[in-house]
């Protein structure tokens, strides 16, 4: 499956359930792998919202905000991984 088709089955399962993080997470790395920095950025500041203790998803965020130059995002969320 490319990484069209996995965007698309991802943004369709969180059409169907919201609430799950793990989905979001992987929503994110797949526009990542997309070169979706912004929509990966924000997929996986979702996937957080919903699981504080998912911390790859901090480290993951921020290196798409590094890839944005948003470096003041970027270190907010190593910190806020890292408490």
């Amino acid at each position: 499956m490319n990484v069209a088709d996995r965007i698309a089955q991802f943004e369709q399962l969180v059409q169907e359930d919201p609430t799950s993080d793990i989905t979001y997470f992987s929503l994110g790395s797949a526009y990542a792998e997309a070169g979706r920095h912004q929509d990966a950025a924000t997929s996986y500041e979702r996937c957080i919202a919903l699981n504080m203790n998912m911390s790859r998803a901090y480290q993951l965020a921020a290196e798409q905000y590094i890839k944005l130059d948003e470096k003041e995002k970027a270190l907010r969320l190593l910190n806020d991984g890292f408490e």
